[in-house]
């Protein structure tokens, strides 16, 4: 998969609020009283394993004979041992049976922790996988038996990669159990999870959700209290979880806020749905200027192209509450002026292409409608082309579906009007035609949304609805431009428009007062015109008309509320400082750097087999292996600063360098990178069928020479057995050694060749999380391509949009 750089790895440490710093406090005091005992270790080893076998054994009673098997399997001085606490020391069969203190947990949860810490010390990464995954599925026994849990105390006595892989372990098992016992519920009236949020929090909470409920509260409560790599967690968790109710309590913990991580993932590599999570916590939460301040930051170091999307996405659902927090005011302004310079620069198309043709359109023109404040953009051709693509979404809604839709409102109405208050504004005669003939076409549209079978007052009433949505956006442009002394002539013109498209459905707009002064005062100014068709009325009659309509609403105040309807508009504008291709980027005196191996040529499919099925491999292994015993050794180092990546190799022999290469290329020099995992399960099966061979062929040969006493045929044998073993082994050991190295091919401009490497997970996994971070984003955006499949359903308006051309 290609992908382009990206931003740095992200901390593991996650900051600690004023309760996690408490909690870190308490958790300190009981770490400190049990490292100073001589037995912990091996009375931490009876905790863990009484409470496996509990769980592994549910009927089991608790008495003192089982403690003691257990204390006298552990070599512990007492067949009743003893738990000290902060208050005092008590039996510890009395403590299992009876936690209620909260001390008396902590120090049960500690020995339990530190009990899995020793368990896992002397095995092989490998077995302590396989370990962890089994300890994770027998947690919910645990719990049955008592309020223990591991995970309190997992970060103070298990190393950083041992407890990573546990608490990945623990949120994909907590993910999984929320994602089958929860389902996605459907919500009309927004195509986004935040509306389902905000209509949740507006409405409250449904109480008696079961026990199911309240147990899975409380694992997602352990993960939200992780101290490391918590962004990860959370993550897992909101793209896991479809229940709304279990997502209004994720993003309303103080989690999402306290690490700024999370919301800054969220915002800007996340999909549509952790997009609303993340602007739902922002919703809920006092200030976060700095994590908004950081959001923009990083947008506004990426090229437009490649943000485009998200841009408009997230301003979209910005725009869902219906009141704003301080913090998405800010999101907003910022988002709007990043949105205005890059249209300047005349590279604004993708916002046009991020356009959707569903209901979410609604809201996603928005940020092109707010873009009719800046006069000198409307100007330009790229300007009226932003503009022009509201428009074109206002004809689309014209369909039953379309103008009924709860996201039709005054929010979107606004940003019609100015859209087209700004391109007529402009002088632009080919909209106002445009808008007139639309108008003067809304009989064919209804007729041809009604069906044949529909009757004639079906008809008319869609008709009806399609003028009154209509008159009251266009309505409303014309008293703004006529309101104003540059735009009056403008304005005068686009009420002659109104007045004719008014005559043409006059059948229908009796009663309709979204055509305002109109249906009021012209059957008494110009009884005539409503006597005569439409094309044989004088054009001076319409003229005179629209010039007396438009003073009387001018002087009247009429639709005053139309020139100050941009509640969003006045938003402040948050300044944004220029950023790097790298957020938190290294520098030349604090580079990321990881070792690699460079390839000489790009490992195909059918060479990788190949190399594997004739041994290749193996002895290219095996030629290594005796030339580094000799003293000869490659060793290759990549560097990544601000500026560049520096890439390097050694070949030393007997500790003196010998040869030595480099390669450099600057970060605007590099257009993709491909990150591969090497082939590991076919060197698994290969061993294993090769040892199977082996043992069958050898097997054979051995008892052969052993039941005729020929001892040649018998070493035969013993040899096949002996190299059966040997070549499973060999290849079990390749296969592990490309479950840790991946290749890494970077694509530059200014070479035809790319350059291949081979990197090792661990050791360069920030190098990686540096190339690797915007793939996921990119695969996240493809989501919102099938997000249609989930979406509201909409009449089709490909036909709307034909006959409008």
């Amino acid at each position: 998969m290609a992908t382009a750089l990206a931003t740095e790895p992200r901390p593991a440490e996650s900051p600690r609020s004023v309760f996690h710093r408490a909690l870190r406090k308490r958790r300190d005091a009981v770490v400190a009283r049990f490292e100073t005992r001589d037995e912990t270790p091996r009375l931490a080893g009876l905790v863990f394993d009484l409470l496996i076998h509990v769980a592994l054994n549910p009927d089991t009673d608790v008495d003192a004979t089982l403690l003691a098997s257990f204390a006298r399997r552990h070599r512990l001085g007492s067949d009743r041992p003893a738990l000290p606490t902060a208050e005092r020391v008590m039996p510890l069969l009395d403590a299992l049976a009876e936690p209620a203190e909260p001390g008396v947990i902590d120090a049960v949860n500690y020995l339990f922790s530190r009990g899995f810490a020793e368990k896992l010390s002397p095995l092989s990464p490998g077995d302590r996988h396989a370990f962890t995954l089994r300890v994770v599925g027998l947690l919910p026994g645990v719990e049955r038996f008592g309020p223990f849990a591991i995970t309190y105390f997992l970060d103070d006595v298990c190393p950083e990669e041992d407890a990573l892989r546990f608490w990945q372990a623990y949120v994909e098992r907590v993910a999984a159990e929320v994602s089958r016992r929860t389902q996605v519920t459907d919500d009309a009236a927004s195509p986004w999870l935040l509306g389902q949020l905000l209509a949740l929090d507006a409405t409250g909470l449904s109480a008696g959700r079961g026990r199911a409920w309240v147990v899975l509260k409380r694992h997602v409560t352990r993960i939200l209290l992780a101290e490391r790599y918590r962004w990860r967690f959370i993550r897992a968790l909101a793209e896991g979880c479809n229940d709304p109710h279990m997502l209004h309590y994720v993003c309303s913990s103080p989690a999402m806020v306290e690490d700024a991580e999370v919301l800054h993932v969220f915002l800007t590599r996340g999909d549509s749905r952790l997009v609303s999570c993340a602007l739902f916590a922002l919703q809920m939460h006092g200030d976060q200027e700095a994590i908004v301040g950081r959001v923009l930051e990083y947008l506004r170091s990426r090229p437009l192209p490649e943000i485009g999307e998200r841009l408009v996405e997230i301003y979209a659902q910005a725009h869902l509450p219906e009141r704003p927090s301080a913090n998405l005011r800010q999101l907003v302004g910022g988002l709007r002026a990043l949105a205005r310079e890059r249209a300047r620069e005349g590279t604004a198309e993708s916002l046009v292409q991020a356009i959707r043709a569903d209901a979410r359109a609604l809201r996603q023109t928005l940020l092109l409608a707010d873009l009719a404040h800046d006069a000198a953009l409307v100007a330009t051709l790229p300007g009226r082309r932003l503009l022009e693509r509201v428009v074109h979404t206002f004809y689309q809604t014209f369909t039953p579906s379309g103008v009924e839709h709860p996201l039709n409102d005054g929010v979107f109405a606004r940003g019609v009007r100015r859209a087209l208050g700004a391109l007529i504004g402009a002088d632009a005669p080919r909209v106002r035609d445009r808008l007139e003939t639309f108008g003067l076409e809304l009989a064919e549209h209804a007729a041809r949304w009604a069906g044949d079978k529909a009757s004639a007052a079906a008809r008319q009433q869609l008709l009806a609805r399609f003028c009154e949505v209509y008159a009251a956006q266009v309505s409303a442009v014309c008293r703004t431009l006529y309101a104003r002394v540059d735009t009056r002539d403008a304005g005068r013109l686009l009420y002659q428009s109104l007045i004719r498209v008014y005559l043409e459905h006059r059948d229908v707009t009796d009663g309709l007062a979204a055509f305002g002064a109109i249906e009021q005062m012209l059957p008494t100014l110009a009884p005539e015109l409503l006597r005569q068709p439409l094309d044989q009325l004088e054009m001076g009659a319409i003229i005179d008309a629209a010039h007396t309509i438009a003073e009387i609403e001018r002087e009247t105040g009429a639709g005053e509320a139309d020139l100050h309807d941009d509640a969003h508009g006045r938003i402040e504008e948050a300044p944004i400082g220029l950023s790097p291709l790298l957020v938190n980027r290294p520098d030349r005196e604090r580079p990321l750097v990881a070792p690699v191996r460079v390839l000489r040529r790009r490992p195909g499919v059918a060479r990788s087999v190949l190399g594997a099925y004739l041994g290749l491999d193996l002895l290219r292994d095996l030629k290594d292996r005796a030339l580094a015993a000799l003293g000869l050794r490659w060793q290759g180092e990549i560097r990544l600063t601000d500026r560049e990546v520096i890439i390097t190799t050694v070949r030393s022999l007997g500790g003196r360098v010998i040869d030595r290469t480099g390669d450099s290329h600057a970060l605007e020099d590099l257009r993709a990178v491909q990150v591969r995992q090497r082939m590991r399960l076919f060197y698994v099966v290969l061993g294993l069928l090769g040892m199977v061979t082996a043992g069958v062929l050898g097997g054979h040969l051995f008892f052969v020479g052993l039941r005729a006493g020929d001892l040649m045929t018998g070493l035969i044998g013993g040899a096949f057995l002996l190299f059966g073993v040997l070549f499973d082994a060999a290849m079990t050991r390749i296969a592990q050694a490309n479950r840790r190295q991946v290749v890494l091919e970077i694509a530059t401009a200014s070479r035809p060749r790319n350059t291949v490497l081979l990197i090792d997970i661990e050791r360069g996994a920030e190098v990686l999380d540096a190339f690797m971070a915007n793939d996921a984003e990119r695969r996240e955006l493809a989501l919102l391509e099938r997000w249609s499949e989930t979406d509201v359903d909409w009449e089709p308006l490909e036909e709307v949009a034909s006959q409008i051309d």
